[in-house]
């Protein structure tokens, strides 16, 4: 992946920060998402979001596929989560 590509990800994701006041799952999947199309483009791949698994029960965030229909990737994005010590 270019540092071009990876630098206008982080640029959107700031000006989102910057914008909303939040950098969580959900507000920045846009700007991943236009990054991993960017990336797709440049093999020929195409991001398919929300597309469900083979057996139809996980359903990702994305899937890249190719011209005949191969799975490439997946892209599952998960929540930050503060984890602390049992008992405290």
């Amino acid at each position: 992946m270019s540092k071009l590509l990876i630098t206008q990800y982080h640029n959107e994701v700031e000006k989102i920060k910057r914008y909303g006041g939040r950098k969580n799952e959900s507000t920045i999947r846009v700007a991943f998402q236009n990054l991993l199309n960017n990336y797709c483009q440049t093999r020929n791949f195409l991001l398919i979001p929300e597309l469900p698994y083979k057996n139809q029960r996980i359903t990702p965030d994305g899937t890249i596929k190719d011209a005949l229909q191969l799975d490439w990737g997946y892209w599952e994005s998960k929540k930050e989560r503060k984890i602390s010590p049992i008992g405290l």
